[in-house]
């Protein structure tokens, strides 16, 4: 054979006796690969399906939980949303309904209803039938060998099974649209079904919709039947260019005008969703916006390191120095716990029965603090992160990878001593749970590192020593722009605006501060340079409050070499570079990036 001799590695090759006897059989092109599967799979549908998965209250270990969700990615499902909450009576009527009656059904009400639950939509081809099969029937709960589906594996008893599976595509769509109201229906629903949502929509309480005359007035269409029929005619002419646009134009509004005079479903319409208009220069990257209304992305740095290896200690010690703010995971959780908030009862919950926090929820704690501290757009965060994959999720969910991860790498046996004085309560022994953190530390630090991101320290040292190795990364960097006297550098550091940066003219900051100091006026009248000890505090206090609001800036003036000197020792240590050049004038700006960034203008 052919194959042999020049595709050894091959199927035919390895296993095909002759041309005729070659094995396997591929088709040569698409339309080849159609006419196969329908062939051979009339009956097959390969249309995408959603259906609606929940972990129950006993699913709900991290480790039985993370099997199942081990389970959906083998199967191939695509997770299109997820939730957790706590059931109410609502939710588990909409889901349990048909056990009113039954004897277990006050039994089963306490216990859906007491503790949080992780309500899931799951998408593949044949979804619903898939997910049953892997959660399994209620005979897998009965007597040894139990099946290999999820409720054989791990399920307590009948009522205590674990996870939950819709029977059907028509009960997976009716709880997505009760547990999940924010996505859109699926799939897009033709005219004809629509047709048949607002004719159901017009029927009269207490008759049935057999009972309605057929002699009714025409229907006015909605907004969607409206948009749908007038991209049907625009696709049956197909119009150039912008043309399309005028002849949709056009049919809009002649058919929009022949139901003028109908009268219309008293129906509300929903408040429109909350939008944000975004200007992109061109060539610039998209900024994100967070759905939760932030002013701008928020900037912060994380504290990882194992267990009291001390990122609440070193945290705090940042902040003190630096104008950061500290955040820890636990302080925030106990806040909101005293608070009494939904998050709070929440998490009241979940510290009740032992349950850790999940990723969703440990990025709605933090969310909440950048709201409500959104004047200082800087955070330092320390919490303890449980996998690479949490990690990942809480980023996620916050809209924003942290400037910088600076690792605590403490040794084992320092652990193990600060554990032995420390009373640790937990599931695990303090040596395993140790043993497990550090493992998990170590994918999370090559993670981060392999995003450029990380500062490794070492945690045996005390804060003050821990923050001496690491100020340098939370002090602004400033750059000088050296130019000979009378170029127009104000211009220049003007044009850097458009490079992410915020012109501070301190021209200006000296213009407003003669106003109430006379000595200053006579001073700039006679053209005399103001001394170090008045321009830079005026320098510094504008910059801490660009730098507080996230900013990047730029300063442009002429400063004397002694104000240049000064500006060392002024702003906080480590944050001017010695780029200047011996004479007595320097005409300077200076460009001061935030955290994490390091540019030098030529």
């Amino acid at each position: 054979m052919q194959a042999r001799q020049s595709a050894k590695g091959t199927l035919r090759a390895r296993f095909g006796a002759d041309a005729t006897r070659n094995a396997v059989h591929g088709a040569s092109c698409a339309a080849d690969v159609e006419k196969a599967i329908s062939l051979f799979f009339a009956e097959a549908n390969f249309a995408l399906e959603r259906t609606f998965a929940l972990i129950k209250p006993d699913g709900m270990d991290a480790t039985l939980r993370r099997s199942i969700f081990e389970e959906i990615e083998k199967k191939r499902f695509q997770i299109i949303s997820r939730k957790e909450i706590v059931l109410d009576k609502q939710g588990f009527m909409q889901l349990y309904a048909k056990h009113r009656g039954e004897s277990y059904f006050p039994e089963l009400l306490e216990f859906m209803t007491n503790r949080p639950v992780t309500a899931l939509v799951l998408m593949r081809v044949s979804a619903v039938a898939v997910w049953r099969d892997v959660v399994g029937a209620r005979t897998d709960l009965g007597a040894l060998p139990r099946g290999k589906s999820l409720r054989g594996l791990y399920s307590k008893s009948r009522l205590r099974s674990v996870v939950h599976a819709s029977e059907t595509r028509s009960q997976a769509e009716q709880a997505i649209a009760f547990f999940f109201p924010e996505l859109p229906m699926y799939p897009i629903p033709n005219a004809e079904s629509i047709n048949d949502y607002v004719f159901l929509k017009r029927a009269t309480f207490g008759k049935t919709i057999e009972l309605e005359s057929s002699e009714r007035d025409p229907v006015p269409p909605t907004l969607q039947i409206l948009i749908s029929k007038s991209l049907e005619a625009l696709c049956a002419v197909k119009p150039q260019g912008l043309a399309a646009v005028s002849w949709l134009a056009d049919w809009l509004e002649g058919n929009c005008r022949r139901y003028e005079g109908a009268k219309h479903l008293l129906i509300d319409s929903p408040e429109p969703p909350k939008r944000k208009l975004i200007r992109v220069q061109e060539g610039k990257e998209m900024p994100h916006v967070l759905q939760d209304s932030l002013p701008r992305p928020p900037f912060f740095v994380r504290i990882v390191g194992g267990p009291l290896s001390g990122k609440r200690t070193v945290g705090k010690k940042i902040a003190d120095e630096t104008g950061f703010l500290a955040l820890s995971f636990k302080d925030l959780a106990a806040k909101e716990i005293a608070g009494k908030s939904a998050l709070g009862q929440m998490l009241e919950q979940m510290a009740h029965v032992g349950e850790t926090p999940s990723a969703s929820v440990e990025a709605r704690v933090w969310m909440s603090a950048f709201l409500e501290n959104s004047e200082n757009n800087r955070f330092v965060l320390s919490s303890s992160l449980l996998s690479v994959e949490y990690a990942k999720k809480v980023d996620r969910e916050l809209g924003a990878a942290p400037a910088i991860v600076v690792f605590l790498d403490c040794p084992r046996d320092l652990l193990l001593s600060r554990g032995s004085q420390t009373n640790i309560s937990g599931a695990l022994p303090l040596e395993e749970k140790i043993d497990e953190s550090l493992q998990q530390m170590t994918h999370i630090k090559d993670y981060y590192q392999r995003l450029g991101k990380v500062y490794v320290v070492d945690g045996s040292l005390s804060p003050e020593a821990i923050f001496q190795q690491v100020k340098h990364l939370f002090l602004p960097v400033v750059t000088y722009l050296l130019a000979a006297p009378g170029l127009p550098i104000c211009e220049a550091a003007k044009n850097l605006e458009g490079e992410r940066a915020q012109h501070v003219d301190l021209q200006s900051l000296l213009r407003d501060r003669a106003r109430a100091d006379t000595s200053l006026t006579h001073m700039l009248a006679s053209g005399t340079a103001p001394p170090a000890s008045v321009v830079c505090p005026l320098l510094v206090e504008k910059l801490k409050t660009l730098q507080n609001q996230g900013e990047c800036f730029t300063v442009g003036s002429s400063t004397r070499k002694t104000c240049v000197e000064r500006a060392d020792s002024t702003l906080p240590p480590g944050g001017i570079s010695d780029l200047y050049t011996p004479g007595d004038w320097i005409p300077a700006g200076e460009v001061v990036l935030p955290l994490g960034e390091r540019s030098t203008f030529p």
